[in-house]
C-alpha cells in the first residue's frame, strides 16, 4: 500500500522529468506548464486524499508551493513559455506577469530597431540636397515632404506592439508541433519577434543533453583511441548527435 502511494505521488514528476530532458525538442518553454500541471494534479480532488495519506505526498505538495510560487516572475522561463505558440498566455496565473513579458519583448524589439534606423539614415545623407539646391529645384517642396516622412517612418513606432498583438491573436498550435518550425513558417509575419523566439526557445531546460554528450565523449576516448585529434573527436560527436 505504501509503495503504491509513493508511485502515485511520483508519477507526475517522472513524466515532467522525461519532458524536460529531451534533446531534440524545445524544453525550456515547458517548465511553467509542467509545474502548473503537477500542481493541478496534486491539488485535484481525486488525488488530494491519496497524497495526504503519506508524508511524502504532503511534503511534495508543500515544497511545490514553496519553490515554484514565483516561477512566472522569472523572465527567462516566462518569455520562453509566452513565445511558444503552443502555450502563449495560457499557463500564466497572473496577468501582471504576462504584462511584464510583453513590455520586455517590446523594449527588446524597439532596441533592435535603433541600429537599423541609424544605418539607414547615414546611408541617405550623401544624396540629400543642401538648402541651396532645394531652393533652386522644382522638386524642393516634394523633397522636403519626403524627408519629413522618412524621419517619421524611421522613429520607433507601434510596429512591435502590432506584431505582438497579432501573435497573441494567432490560434494555438498543436501540442505535438515543433515551435521552432512554427516560427520558421511564420517568420515573414513576425520578423522581429521570430528572432527573439529563436534566441530564447533554443535553450534546454536541463543539463541532461550536455551530460549525455560528456558521457559519449568518455566512451569515444579510450586507451586504444587516445591519439584522436580534437578536430576528429568533435566531428564524430557531432555526427553521433545529429544523424
Amino acid at each position: 500500500m505504501l509503495l503504491q502511494s509513493t508511485v502515485n505521488a511520483l508519477e507526475p514528476f517522472e513524466e515532467a522529468t522525461k519532458e524536460m530532458s529531451g534533446e531534440k525538442v524545445t524544453s525550456l518553454s515547458k517548465v511553467i506548464p509542467l509545474v502548473r500541471g503537477i500542481q493541478d494534479f496534486m491539488n485535484s480532488c481525486d488525488n488530494m486524499e491519496n497524497l495526504s495519506d503519506t508524508s511524502l505526498g504532503r511534503e511534495l505538495q508543500l515544497q511545490m508551493g514553496r519553490r515554484f510560487s514565483v516561477i512566472e516572475g522569472t523572465f527567462f522561463l516566462a518569455v520562453c513559455t509566452f513565445l511558444d505558440p503552443r502555450f502563449k498566455k495560457m499557463p500564466f496565473s497572473s496577468s501582471s506577469n504576462i504584462k511584464m513579458v510583453e513590455d520586455r519583448l517590446i523594449n527588446m524589439m524597439c532596441s533592435d530597431e535603433i541600429p537599423v534606423t541609424s544605418t539607414s539614415s547615414k546611408a541617405l545623407e550623401p544624396v540629400r540636397a543642401t538648402p541651396q539646391q532645394r531652393k533652386k529645384s522644382l522638386w524642393s517642396k516634394f523633397d522636403s515632404k519626403l524627408e519629413k516622412l522618412s524621419h517619421t517612418s524611421a522613429q520607433p513606432s507601434s510596429g512591435p506592439h502590432i506584431e505582438l498583438r497579432r501573435y497573441a491573436e494567432e490560434p494555438h498550435s498543436d501540442k505535438a508541433d515543433d515551435p521552432l518550425a512554427w516560427w520558421k513558417e511564420h517568420a515573414a509575419l513576425f520578423p522581429k519577434l521570430q528572432e527573439l523566439a529563436k534566441k530564447f526557445l533554443c535553450t534546454p531546460a536541463s543539463p541532461v543533453p550536455s551530460e549525455r554528450l560528456f558521457s559519449k565523449a568518455g566512451e569515444l576516448i579510450s586507451h586504444r583511441r587516445s591519439s584522436l585529434k580534437d578536430k576528429n573527436i568533435n566531428v564524430i560527436l557531432f555526427l553521433n548527435k545529429n544523424l
